[in-house]
């Protein structure tokens, strides 16, 4: 967050759109504009505390915003669970169609650790073999002991992209 504050410093922009994002993430990094958060799932957190945010339920695969309306589409997190590259290029086309900036972070692939499942190499597997082994051979598996189909969902849902990407 330090590296957007330095490229959007604090009154560059007026109006932020964080698609896929919470409300409650604006509580740790308060910024001074409008910010609309849009996510398909709903909070179910108090925000009142933070009155220049508004929350709407919606797709970043399909906004219903205007061109350009917002000086900032952000992003944290979010692009990578799109699951397909297809879905990832919609996203970022809905984005760019949106803000009149971009900030869209997501973890490297390139990286040696996943940081869903919290395992060195573990990306670098093919889906199916990834499949079979994360709930036993993860750092995430064992942690959260989650069942074999909410696993297998999880690894489906994960798609990190490259530099060039």
């Amino acid at each position: 967050m330090q590296r957007f504050f330095n490229t959007f410093p604090q009154g560059s922009y007026k109006t932020l759109l964080d698609v896929g994002g919470y409300p409650w993430f604006w509580r740790e990094f308060p910024v001074h504009a409008k910010i609309i958060v849009v996510n398909l799932h709903n909070p179910e957190v108090d925000f009142s505390d933070l009155p220049h945010l508004q929350f709407l339920n919606g797709d970043g695969l399909n906004l219903t915003f205007k061109d350009k309306s917002y000086d900032i589409a952000f992003s944290n997190s979010v692009i990578e669970h799109l699951f397909t590259f297809d879905r990832q290029k919609q996203f970022a086309s809905e984005m760019s169609r949106v803000g009149n900036a971009i900030w869209c972070q997501t973890p490297a692939k390139e990286f040696f650790i996943e940081p869903h499942f919290l395992t060195p190499f573990f990306h670098f597997f093919p889906v199916s073999f990834r499949k079979r082994i994360v709930r036993r051979f993860t750092i995430w598996g064992w942690l959260t002991n989650e069942n074999q189909e909410t696993a297998e969902a999880l690894v489906d849902e994960i798609r990190l992209l490259t530099y060039k990407e």
